[in-house]
């Protein structure tokens, strides 16, 4: 395997004000005129931080190259692309001044920053009672996943739960140990699971189900087998979607499998993925009908294209091929402006919670029962794909499941952001960290 060791220094820790993307008072020059006084405020507070997650710093872009790149599915080719960032998590050496881990710790702990200002000022509101109860649940869920995604990316990291008014006050906050940062994140989604509904009329936005969702996924990174599949049985109401061409796409947005997903639209400003013209092959922009330049990253490796076998119907929804060069599919397709897809980036998904689910039971005990849940969770995933489903023979240990799950893993959720943690979970990678420049 390519990838043994990864290490992340993290960048610069500020708090600044919030995104551009909407009309938000700056919080670093908060006064009694223009705090958060009404319940207005408190719908648009909570929008910047879903505009947070549409950032570079996070799943508009730079959350792929952390996450995936690093692992074997993908690579980057070119040493010097701009500015030669995007490489150095290729080679697995992360200069210190990296721009893409400062990007990331920023809009995370920006995110995280609106997040506590609502949740502390927001029982002084008059306002519905059960939009303002749902309006919390989405904020302890968003702080959850800003949080897990840190804690998961850097390790220790600061833990911050109350608003920052003044962002000197942070130079003497220190590194907390993850096990707390977990901790809180755990906290924060039991927190989310009373308020949130099953369904929101607005899409995108964060469900029971969702935070049932991350919270398995939290308790199957800590090795709590037993309170994984507690949370992860609780995920109701999804579906695995027939065929798997079907599940991606602007045409394919919040289907029946889809639990929480990023949105990006087209023709709005700053609302459109970048994703398409990163990751569509040198010279194939026009082919594959993109405007703009396009920079070849996020390359999917021979390796992961010929794990697929011939009949795979994932194969060629993954990873498309055009004069011969491979290219992270999921994410390309035209647009009709530089950088500006419609294609939505899938966080969770109820694929993620059947493999997680026959993962974390095949851990508390391999029982060897073809028809037991385990089996058929995994199987039925196999069978959507269009290959041989496994039985006891195939797969008569514990040990032989285990290898069996990861592949499956690495297979259906190839570039949605899993398969680095799945490395270091696992055990497969080693992931160390290293203290930030100003705890040095």
């Amino acid at each position: 395997m390519k990838k043994i060791l990864f290490i992340l220094i993290s960048g610069i820790f500020t708090i600044t004000s919030c995104t551009n993307m909407l009309d938000l008072y700056p919080i670093s020059s908060s006064t009694k005129e223009n705090s958060y006084t009404k319940p207005e405020d408190f719908t648009q507070l909570l929008n910047s931080v879903y505009a947070f997650l549409q950032s570079n710093g996070q799943y508009g872009q730079n959350f792929h190259f952390l996450m995936e790149v690093p692992s074997d599915n993908s690579k980057e080719t070119s040493a010097t692309v701009r500015g030669g960032v995007y490489y150095q998590f290729e080679i697995l050496q992360v200069a210190t001044d990296n721009s893409i881990i400062e990007a990331s710790w920023t809009d995370c702990y920006k995110a995280i920053q609106s997040c506590n200002i609502l949740l502390e000022r927001i029982d002084n509101i008059a306002m519905d009672e059960p939009l303002k109860t749902i309006t919390i649940g989405e904020t302890y869920f968003l702080r959850a996943l800003n949080y897990f995604n840190l804690v998961r990316l850097f390790g220790d990291v600061p833990l911050i739960l109350t608003e920052t008014k003044d962002p000197a006050d942070l130079l003497s906050v220190g590194r907390e140990n993850k096990s707390k940062v977990y901790e809180q994140v755990i906290i924060d989604l039991k927190e989310a699971i009373k308020r949130l509904p099953a369904i929101q009329e607005e899409k995108g936005r964060a469900t029971i189900g969702a935070a049932y969702t991350l919270l398995g996924k939290v308790y199957l990174t800590l090795k709590q087998y037993q309170e994984a599949v507690e949370a992860l049985h609780n995920v109701k109401g999804y579906a695995l979607v027939k065929n798997y061409s079907q599940i991606f796409g602007p045409d394919n947005e919040y289907n029946e499998e889809s639990i929480f997903e990023v949105n990006f639209t087209s023709n709005l400003e700053n609302e459109g993925s970048a994703l398409a013209n990163l990751f569509a092959p040198t010279g194939e922009g026009p082919t594959l009908g993109i405007v703009g330049a396009v920079y070849n990253q996020n390359i999917p490796t021979q390796e992961l294209y010929d794990l697929y076998s011939s009949d795979d119907k994932r194969k060629n929804v993954t990873i498309g091929v055009s004069n011969n060069k491979l290219y992270a599919k999921k994410y390309v397709g035209p647009t009709v402006k530089d950088q500006d897809s419609d294609i939505n980036v899938i966080v969770l998904r109820y694929a993620d919670v059947v493999l997680m689910l026959a993962e974390a039971l095949n851990e508390i005990g391999y029982t060897g029962d073809d028809s037991g849940e385990a089996f058929t969770l995994l199987n039925s995933i196999r069978s959507r794909a269009g290959v041989s489903t496994y039985d006891s023979d195939d797969l008569p240990d514990q040990t032989s499941f285990r290898k069996a799950i990861a592949d499956e893993r690495r297979l259906e959720l190839a570039f949605e952001n899993h398969r680095w943690f799945d490395l270091i979970r696992t055990g497969t990678c080693l992931l160390y960290t290293s203290p930030s420049p100003r705890d040095s």
